[in-house]
């Protein structure tokens, strides 16, 4: 854990441009001598051999996060900045299912040279793999300040996924002379396409949306007054897709299987449906780091021991940054995922603890694993994001346990509907319809509340540290004294 913390300080100071503040050959040969110093005082000084050791692979792993956001730095390059602001065409591959919005659609285009975020009014647009023409203007993503008055950095945000260039789409044409690409991945987006269709013939609109977002985590396809309704009841998570949404719902999930099954059952049948999830959604970036997430939750039920789940969350982050170094510092989705699972993983234990007077199991651990995740979350989302919803734990307790049951029912309803077996189909459809609307009715109501949230005022970053200061400064005296109780027992 040690050596992983030093290597995302490393990515940080990365991003401050410490390479080119002094010339990186010598910023390479400081960080070489004080290698070579640690290593030669851990070979030869036995009595400190092990601190000087560990102090010498967090010293390595700090100097390769330098070095890996430099390479980043370097790899992020665009051909299209010299033509900003100019009609130009480019042509290249959609490698990204196309988001359909309210008022645009968004996809990213593989050209020969780098990754373009295309921007057009169309709505019907050729699916992930094709080969299009484009005509447009390419422009530079500017950071812009929120509602909340936060400053989002768009710019490096896009930069996370190679793409450094806005291109706002006049015309859009498909070449069906050329062969599309990524025949896998466009094989997953006409099966997502052919499974929401289905859902659609199922159910009216609005359930049909919602149903779609908590499997597939479409969110446009939410109508805006619903979508804010989930935000102000802190349950939007249930139709994102991201990190901590999906560890939270394979939490939920995970716990409604180990009423029925066994350990085991539950970890294989758990793993079987992160990776399913996955599939479904066309096997993008940000539903891999989800699904890779809601692994380490998936294992941490599986072994019951807190010291093998901090492991595989530190191992598992580690990869993540590794490969795309952006993500730990421009990256909500995965901001919030590590928060969250970290936060269930020390928190869930006096949750539980502190709720043992809620006789009903199922309620007691929703709860215990809702309030655990908010732990370390609420003050990230207040710091970063500037909203707060006091209604979440309330909404998330009354919605969660329905959701795993939605997702089970949704699925053999659609299953059914592909296969023809119209008179089964009533059977499992009525409940589902009566779930999602209870869903619908639930956060509708509960965001009516007054003040069930509020935007928080920007506040300095020393705030956030004393926070989670205390915060942890609790978590230590609870743990100290749940030690000296089991000590006391003992004896």
């Amino acid at each position: 854990c040690f050596t992983v913390c030093l290597f995302f300080l490393g990515i940080f100071l990365g991003s401050q441009n410490i390479l080119t503040l002094f010339h990186e050959t010598y910023v390479v040969i400081i960080f070489s001598a004080i290698f070579v110093f640690c290593l030669l005082v851990g070979i030869f000084s036995r009595p400190i051999r092990r601190r000087v050791l560990v102090l010498f692979l967090g010293i390595a792993f700090c100097m390769l996060g330098v070095i890996r956001f430099h390479i980043d730095e370097r790899v992020t390059v665009s051909q299209l900045r010299a033509h900003v602001g100019s009609v130009v065409e480019t042509e290249g591959y959609i490698t990204t299912v196309p988001d359909v919005g309210d008022y645009s659609t968004r996809f990213t285009l593989k050209t020969k040279d780098e990754n373009v975020l295309v921007t057009t009014t169309a709505k019907d647009v050729p699916p992930m793999g094709a080969y299009v023409h484009v005509s447009g203007t390419p422009t530079i993503p500017k950071s812009f300040v929120t509602d909340a008055d936060r400053t989002f950095d768009y710019g490096n945000y896009l930069k996370k996924d190679g793409i450094a260039v806005i291109f706002k789409a006049s015309s859009l044409t498909e070449d069906t002379s050329v062969k599309p690409c990524c025949f896998v991945s466009r094989k997953l987006s006409a099966l997502n396409a052919f499974f929401v269709s289905h859902i659609y013939k199922l159910l009216p609109d609005t359930d049909a949306g919602l149903l779609s977002g908590i499997l597939l985590g479409q969110k446009s396809d939410l109508d805006l007054a619903l979508r804010t309704s989930f935000v102000k009841t802190g349950t939007i998570h249930i139709v994102a897709l991201s990190g901590y949404n999906v560890t939270i719902v394979a939490d939920a999930v995970i716990r409604l299987l180990r009423t029925v099954f066994s350990r085991g059952v539950t970890f294989l049948f758990g793993g079987i449906g992160i990776i399913a999830f996955v599939v479904m959604t066309g096997l993008q970036t940000t539903a891999i780091r989800a699904g890779a997430m809601a692994c380490v939750l998936l294992f941490i039920k599986g072994s019951g021991r807190m010291y093998n789940a901090l492991r595989a969350l530190w191992y598992v982050s580690f990869v993540m940054v590794a490969i795309n170094p952006r993500i730990l510092l421009y990256d909500i989705s995965f901001q919030l995922s590590f928060l969250a699972t970290l936060s269930i993983i020390l928190f869930l234990p006096p949750m539980t603890d502190w709720l043992s007077w809620i006789r009903m199991k199922l309620i007691r651990e929703t709860l215990a694993s809702t309030l655990a995740a908010q732990m370390l979350v609420t003050p990230w989302i207040a710091y970063s994001i500037g909203t707060l919803s006091f209604i979440s734990p309330v909404a998330n307790l009354i919605v969660l346990p329905f959701i795993s049951i939605i997702m089970l029912l949704g699925f053999i309803a659609v299953v059914i509907s592909i296969l023809g077996l119209g008179f089964i189909i009533p059977i499992v459809s009525y409940p589902l319809y009566a779930m999602l609307e209870f869903v619908i009715a639930t956060a509708t109501k509960l965001s009516n509340i007054p003040y069930a949230s509020t935007t928080i005022p920007v506040f300095a970053t020393f705030f956030l540290v004393g926070i989670y200061a205390l915060i942890f400064g609790l978590l230590y005296l609870y743990y100290t004294s749940a030690k000296i109780k089991s000590t006391t027992q003992i004896q």
